[in-house]
């Protein structure tokens, strides 16, 4: 019986564990959820704080010089460059595309193993329509 009785108090805590993890990972979803809607309503207003302050330039970097054989000193240059225009102008360049009716609209977000993945669409009226597909960490 007392080996009974510590398979079901193991398999109560582990229960316990995952609820608990599940709990937390709505929680982040949801915290992203509003971070995405304040983002969404300030490039509406035509304003980029939000973004600027959202946004991940080392991640950026990460995934475009990721795999890439590259001469150390030439990448640590080119990273310090492009990392001081993606915090400083990406999101004004984003901004001066959009027109003055431009209309912004959060599509979707998704929790995956690595974070959560933000798909944004911004129609430009007669303009066409362009999408943010943000990747959250």
């Amino acid at each position: 019986m007392p080996h009974k009785n510590r398979i079901i108090s193991l398999a109560g805590a582990i229960l316990l564990m995952l609820s608990m993890q599940a709990h937390a990972a709505a929680s982040a979803l949801q915290d992203y959820q509003v971070t995405m809607g304040e983002m969404v309503a300030d490039l509406s207003r035509h304003q980029d704080a939000v973004f600027n302050r959202t946004i991940d330039a080392d991640a950026i970097l990460d995934t475009s010089f990721g795999g890439l054989m590259l001469d150390s000193a030439w990448e640590e240059d080119m990273r310090g460059s492009l990392k001081e225009a993606i915090e400083t102008r990406l999101g004004q360049k984003i901004i001066n595309d959009m027109p003055e009716d431009a209309y912004v609209k959060m599509l979707r977000m998704k929790a995956k193993d690595d974070g959560v993945l933000a798909l944004i669409r911004v129609d430009y009226g007669d303009f066409g329509t362009g999408y943010l597909d943000l990747h959250l960490k």
